[in-house]
């Protein structure tokens, strides 16, 4: 059976744990990481050397690295569905995949940290004040993008809107007073709509 080691409360486990939910595997969860399992454990380092999570193992078959994961569950379990058959669809979905890794990502960590990990480097906030002035710009790109189309690549839900998912619920729910963005609104209430996102996404932050 499939195996994860990560954390209700990380955002990349989330991300994978999503994945998996709508895929409708079954999975066995190592819960690794602040307040669980340490991440320079002996063992979990012979899976993944940068103590980070996620890591699976899928019959033997070790990945790290949450965007990986996803492209491989869903190349795996999800062809055609979250892994879009057409080319050009997919290329689409692994587009938004690596433009929520280049421009929202780390935006969106700054204002998070410095709300629960205030210690952290990058939880100052000042790197928070410029990631919520800076953040707008680039989910107004996603909203202009959504407006002729029901998902990121198109009228289908792939591994796509995975990543960039679970970022614009915890923007939503760090920033209350945001600008109007009527179709990234609308995307957002198509995912609430999913039991799996529900479930692994729409949970309290810490």
């Amino acid at each position: 059976m499939l195996k994860i080691w990560g954390r209700p409360t990380s955002l990349n486990s989330i991300k994978v744990l999503w994945c998996l939910d709508e895929l409708r595997l079954d999975y066995t969860v190592e819960l690794s990481g602040l307040g669980y399992r340490r991440l320079d454990d002996p063992a979990y380092l012979q899976l993944n050397p940068n103590q980070m999570v996620p890591t699976i193992v899928d019959n033997g078959f070790i990945l790290w690295e949450s965007h990986a994961i996803i492209r491989y569950l869903a190349a795996k379990y999800g062809f055609g569905m979250l892994y879009p058959a057409d080319l050009q669809a997919r290329a689409n979905a692994d587009k938004w995949m690596e433009w929520m890794a280049q421009n929202i990502k780390y935006r969106l960590r700054s204002i998070f940290h410095n709300r629960f990990r205030p210690g952290s480097p990058d939880g100052s906030g000042e790197a928070a004040a410029q990631g919520l002035a800076e953040i707008g710009h680039w989910w107004d790109i996603l909203n202009a993008h959504l407006s002729d189309r029901k998902f990121v690549a198109g009228d289908n839900f792939t591994m796509g809107d995975i990543p960039l998912g679970c970022a614009v619920y915890r923007y939503r729910e760090m920033v209350p007073e945001r600008p109007e963005m009527p179709y990234l609104d609308t995307w957002y209430e198509r995912l609430a709509a999913r039991p799996a996102y529900q479930c692994h996404v729409m949970q309290p932050l810490a």
